[in-house]
């Protein structure tokens, strides 16, 4: 498959944001032949915040809040230790590149001024948490675009919220986020009784079939003739129409009777369109899960995955049967899924992984690791990794076999293009999370 989108991450700029009170710059890779970054760093530390940072300046909220709730993004020894009339800003910039060129910058940022001392705690929407009321808050967005005109290139910036929202979506559609932005807790998800919702929202939502329902509550709604006050509801159309059917022929009856099967006909043509494009995607999304999960989960002996239409992914054995699964191996199901999405859409697309791989065998999980280099190759992977997940390795299991470590495995691969560590650096009057470039 040729993919078709091919927009990376470039430089990552954070001031003030959570747990990064200094100016940090981050910068992601943009080669296609050393796709990797891995930002390394101990529980707690501030990788997830990478993630949050990005996601916020795309969105206009952090990943975490959408999902969990947040307690805010200003870093809280700024906030708490300004003095009155003090002010400071907390901002996030992207850079997105083009194949291998600079075209647009994405800016969000929040201006802070204390004007009055300590008032009861006031809810900021933009800012994903509480602060004081004296507090006065100034959020604004800057969109810059590299434009070409009579022959040259020129930056257009943008300071229109709205302009800047589609601008954005159209790069990075909000309902493909569970794609580029993967936790832990999406994978986790495959393992539960949440997994049937997981699937059925992410198809949905990925091919925006959620227009044709759109649309069918819009053509239900428009039916204004009906004098039901239930003319919302399919059913009643459908009684109404046959209440109609004796009198038909009447005159004052005709118009109103074809308005109600010319309804009943496009809802009914809508919803057999809705069921059969769900149909084919759930077919498509399957096989491509099959072709990633095959090499992705070893050791045992499946042959393919399916999509139900309740929505369940199911793995069989060559003989049919319905296989249960291993945590190791929901895990596997849940990437294979994403990757499947992914390649579907055709679109190369940078993925940020948070963490997912903690709970696994450490030779499964460079298993993984060797499928995500084979299946996501020239893909922009941006890898969040605990320190101790990252440089485990080098021992000796039973046959004498020397077991890697991801570090190894990675670098092995000459795929790998920077590592980051970062540094969680207290005190009473300081709190930062310092970012320093690996080099050996």
């Amino acid at each position: 498959m040729t993919l078709k989108t091919n927009l990376r991450l470039g430089k990552i700029i954070l001031k003030n944001y959570k747990g990064f009170k200094e100016t940090t710059t981050i910068e992601l890779s943009r080669n296609p032949e050393k796709p990797i970054t891995v930002i390394v760093g101990d529980n707690g530390v501030g990788k997830t915040n990478i993630l949050n940072a990005i996601y916020w300046c795309l969105y206009g909220i952090s990943w975490t809040t959408k999902y969990y709730g947040d307690d805010g993004i200003i870093n809280h020894h700024t906030l708490f230790g300004l003095k009155l009339g003090d002010a400071d800003d907390t901002c996030v910039e992207v850079h997105i590149y083009e194949k291998d060129k600079l075209c647009y910058k994405l800016k969000r940022n929040v201006h802070f001024v204390k004007k009055q001392k300590s008032v009861p705690l006031v809810d900021y929407k933009g800012i994903d948490g509480y602060i004081a009321a004296g507090i006065e808050i100034t959020t604004t967005v800057e969109f810059s675009h590299l434009q070409k005109s009579s022959g040259f290139s020129e930056w257009q910036k943008c300071t229109d919220p709205m302009q800047i929202r589609d601008s954005v979506l159209s790069l990075f559609p909000e309902s493909l986020s569970s794609y580029l932005f993967v936790g832990g807790d999406l994978i986790e998800r495959f393992i539960g009784l949440d997994a049937k919702n997981v699937v059925k929202n992410g198809i949905e939502k990925t091919f925006e079939l959620q227009v044709l329902d759109e649309a069918i509550k819009h053509i239900k709604k428009a039916h204004t003739a009906i004098p039901s006050e239930e003319k919302n509801d399919m059913s009643s159309l459908e009684s109404e129409s046959k209440n109609r059917e004796l009198s038909k022929d009447e005159p004052e009856h005709q118009s109103h009777y074809n308005q109600i099967a010319f309804t009943n006909n496009i809802v009914r043509i809508l919803k057999q369109c809705r069921d059969d494009m769900m149909g084919q995607f759930r077919s498509m999304i399957a096989k491509k899960t099959t072709d990633c999960f095959l090499p992705l989960a070893p050791g045992r002996n499946y042959s393919k995955v399916e999509i139900s239409s309740d929505y369940a992914l199911t793995v069989y054995d060559p003989k049919g049967h319905s296989m249960s699964l291993a945590a190791t191996q929901s895990y596997c199901l849940g990437l294979s899924y994403i990757t499947a999405v992914r390649e579907a859409l055709g679109k190369n697309y940078f993925i940020m992984i948070d963490s997912i791989l903690g709970r696994m065998d450490h030779k499964v999980k460079l298993d993984v690791i060797k499928s995500l280099l084979k299946h996501m190759s020239g893909t922009q992977l941006i890898l969040m990794v605990s320190a101790s997940e990252y440089n485990v390795g080098g021992f000796v299991i039973e046959d004498s076999e020397r077991v890697s470590s991801v570090r190894d495995m990675l670098k092995e691969s000459g795929k790998l293009w920077k590592e980051y560590k970062l540094i969680h650096a207290t005190s009473d009057t300081n709190s930062n999370t310092l970012v320093e470039e690996i080099k050996d």
